[in-house]
């Protein structure tokens, strides 16, 4: 009974003793670049009218997934519209996938509820208009209110539209007034409230527009919001993004990366961009033994690769022009190249004397003028040589004067910043001058009775006695080299009027602070033309050439009056004004670019501005473009 009793005691005070032992609770370790990010998807009703704008939120959203996300960061994710009192009332704003309260969740197990939040994508939470205002408020409010104060924050505002909240009947109970006041009271709150709040709590805000996207709009998002600061490893600051809706989540993974700088997309092994009008396609990639990968098309192509051995090649025939990402588990190192071939194109006239000649594809049937080299096109016109430069897209005209001429033409590349091999095929042909004048004798006819009446006038009339009688005065004829003196005549005219409303031959220089941004030629017999400037072109020139009726574009006419050009733009933004431009003077458009006008005599040196932090960057960038390959060194792509 003793040993009995002292068991027990024992054991009760073995029991005691391992519950007086604190238990420290395991630790999370929290990463340097811990993150909380807000992603604002919009809901509004224009999403519904092109399927490919739905199915661009639900791949960003999805593609979460491919972000090494720093220990202890968290997501929110909202669909924004606009505030409706209608059948209820909808809000402005809805957290697609919260965690009880909380629509911050953790990114650790992103896997395990991100579908949660894809499922609501096609339903209508919201209002549907468009009210960036309350999406970005919500957002900030929501970020300032988070407790971990150790991390950066940032919004990703995902948006296909402009600022509308509310329509010609307002239904938003936000504001009050007509349309036009309410969206006025949208923007007066955004600008003086919303983004000064997310700027003091250093939370970036970064648009990322598809669609029919106000650019100007969301260009002054970005730098009213938080900025990095002089410590932070982020290399870039803010800024909007306008990317096509197939584009869209390797835009936002991009974002994430440069945010997060240690969180790394498993896509961003090597960024492989192929022309669309390339033929085929190499892709060499090196990878451990047995490890297999994916290769992966701006269209959504999908080719399984790897497995055996520790370097795999990958053939594409006529592959889609964009760009091909590779996704796998670890970092893998690959090289590329691809192939494609031109031939000019001469069009010879139906009417009038002009032939035109533009460089096409020779094996595809791509429009594309996306990443086309500048070629030198030779052309040889009844013996006599001319060499002109042109892109894809761009066509030469030429006047012939005689009544047939003979066309050589045949195209070449000095050299290419990109990794490819081009061939050549030349053409000759025949083309005939179709103003030239035929002339016909015309068919002389004498009818036997008119002469015996006028034989018979004759002789009543004797013309020598009375020559200065009416019926004795011959009539005045045209003799018939006059007709065609002056038919000439008046063609030349007529084409030296069309001529001086022709552009002056030269080249625009779109530059801004950081240096030269794009060139843009002007060939001979141009009337007008129309350009536009691609702010997020990070590759080739921003000044490339569009469509009149582009949004966002200027159109450029020949000036009068002692002006060389008049420039109306930008088109659809509101606040489009006709300038002028005379060669040797500079043109301040908006965005802080300037554009200028060298025609060989007034060429100037684009002065950078070296206080910018950003500008070694932009120009090593450059120079790094500039780097053609070489290629002796295909067969070995990692040189």
């Amino acid at each position: 009974m003793i040993k009995k009793y002292i068991l027990i005691v024992a054991t009760t005070a073995l029991i005691a003793g391992i519950l007086a032992v604190p238990v420290k609770a395991q630790e999370v370790q929290i990463s340097e670049n811990v993150t909380n990010v807000v992603v604002l998807v919009d809901f509004s009703g224009s999403i519904t009218k092109d399927p490919r704008y739905p199915e661009a939120e639900r791949r960003a959203l999805q593609n979460l997934v491919n972000v090494d996300w720093p220990a202890g960061s968290k997501i929110a994710i909202l669909a924004f519209g606009a505030a409706d009192n209608r059948n209820g009332g909808k809000p402005s704003t809805f957290a697609m996938c919260p965690e009880g309260d909380s629509p911050l969740r953790s990114a650790s197990n992103i896997r395990s509820w991100i579908e949660q939040c894809v499922e609501v994508i096609g339903t209508n939470p919201v209002g549907p208009n468009t009210d960036h205002n309350k999406a970005l408020k919500t957002a900030v409010e929501l970020l300032i209110s988070e407790v971990n104060k150790t991390s950066s924050k940032f919004i990703l505002l995902m948006t296909d539209g402009k600022l509308d909240v509310d329509n010609i009947n307002p239904v938003n109970p936000d504001y009050t007034g007509n349309s036009e006041d309410r969206d006025a009271q949208a923007i007066d709150e955004l600008f003086t409230e919303v983004l000064p709040l997310a700027r003091q709590n250093g939370i970036q805000i970064w648009p990322v527009g598809f669609g029919d996207v106000n650019r100007i709009e969301l260009n002054g998002y970005a730098p009213e919001g938080g900025q990095p600061g002089p410590e932070s490893c982020q290399r870039e600051i803010p800024r909007a993004v306008i990317a096509e809706p197939e584009d869209l989540p390797y835009e936002i993974n991009k974002i994430i990366r440069q945010v997060t700088c240690l969180a790394e997309y498993i896509q961003s092994n090597e960024e492989i961009v192929i022309p669309d009008y390339a033929d085929s396609a190499t892709i060499n990639i090196k990878h451990q033994e047995g490890e297999t990968f994916q290769i992966q098309g701006p269209s959504g192509e999908e080719i399984e690769s790897g497995g055996a051995g520790t370097e795999s090649t990958i053939e594409i025939e006529n592959p889609t022009g964009g760009n091909w990402q590779i996704i796998s588990d670890t970092p893998l190192t690959a090289g590329y190249w691809w192939e494609s071939s031109f031939i000019p194109e001469i069009t010879c006239p139906t009417e009038g004397d002009i032939v035109e000649v533009q460089i096409v594809p020779s094996n595809n049937d791509s429009n594309s003028t996306a990443l086309s080299p500048l070629f030198n096109l030779d052309l040889v016109i009844n013996g006599e040589k001319e060499t002109i430069q042109l892109e894809l897209g761009e066509i030469t005209s030429l006047q012939i004067t005689d009544e047939e001429v003979n066309i050589f033409a045949e195209a070449s590349v000095s050299s290419i910043d990109q990794p490819g091999i081009l061939s050549f095929e030349s053409i000759q042909s025949q083309c005939k001058n179709m103003l030239e004048i035929q002339i016909t004798p015309p068919v002389i006819t004498e009818d036997i009775d008119e002469i015996a009446d006028v034989a018979v006038e004759i002789d009543e009339h004797d013309c020598e006695l009375t020559p200065e009688s009416e019926k004795c005065e011959e009539p005045f004829k045209i003799p018939w080299w006059l007709i065609i003196l002056i038919l000439i005549t008046s063609s030349y005219l007529i084409w030296l009027f069309l001529k001086s409303r022709k552009l002056k031959e030269g080249t625009f220089v779109l530059f801004d602070s950081t240096g030269e941004q794009g060139r843009l030629r002007v060939r001979k017999n141009t009337n007008s033309l129309a350009f536009n400037i691609e702010q997020q072109n990070d590759v080739g020139s921003r000044l490339l050439k569009s469509k009149p009726e582009e949004y966002g574009s200027y159109e450029v006419t020949k000036g009068k009056k002692g002006v060389d050009f008049v420039i109306d733009g930008p088109t659809g933004s509101g606040e489009a004004q006709e300038k002028h431009l005379s060669i040797g003077d500079e043109l301040e458009l908006d965005n802080g670019y300037k554009l200028t006008f060298e025609d060989g005599s007034n060429k100037k040196p684009i002065i950078v501005d070296m206080e910018n932090p950003f500008d070694e960057q932009a120009i090593s960038s450059s120079n790094e473009d500039n780097k053609t390959v070489d290629e002796g060194d295909i067969n070995d792509p990692f040189k």
